[in-house]
């Protein structure tokens, strides 16, 4: 007797088969697209930050700016996607003062986290280092490492530009 074709369980296992790598590539996929979005955004960040630095050099005195008086002069160029996703336009972006220094530091807060121009000196044997963007994440501590209570700021996440992510 000649068969031919493919049984039912041959078939199902080249469904079954076809199924388990498409939704492997699917998930895959959708986590390729987070990361992205994540480096965009702290692109986007470290991109309002270099235009508020500059602004602020260029407008001595003024130590207030929003980021879509910085969109409209020029000094950072946000899509009308990036500008819709994120909401930044609302965003007041500040310049201030180092502690005990002359230092200036650029800086802006978003959901009660400050990012800033890393312009402020800050413990580095504190800090842990995961991306490479150009922004401070500083967040209020309440523990000194001498044991006594005060509030610090310690650096959380220092993100630098690298060429070789683009």
């Amino acid at each position: 007797m000649n068969k031919k074709g493919f049984t039912l369980v041959e078939m199902l296992a080249v469904v079954t088969l076809i199924s388990l790598l498409t939704v492997g590539t699917y998930y895959g996929l959708i986590r390729l697209k987070d990361n992205a979005d994540k480096k965009n955004e702290g692109n986007i960040k470290a991109a309002i930050l270099t235009g508020a630095k500059a602004y602020f050099s260029d407008n001595i005195g003024i130590n207030t700016v929003s980021v879509s008086e910085l969109k409209n002069k020029g000094y950072v160029d946000l899509s009308s996607k990036d500008d819709s996703k994120y909401n930044y336009s609302s965003l007041i972006v500040e310049k201030s003062y180092c502690d005990g220094t002359v230092k200036t530091k650029i800086w802006f807060n978003i959901e009660n986290t400050e990012y800033n121009d890393c312009s402020c000196e800050v413990s580095i044997s504190e800090a842990s280092k995961e991306s490479k963007t150009g922004v401070c994440t500083v967040e209020k501590t309440n523990n000194d490492t001498d044991g006594e209570v005060n509030d610090s700021e310690i650096l959380i996440d220092t993100e630098l530009h690298d060429s070789s992510d683009r």
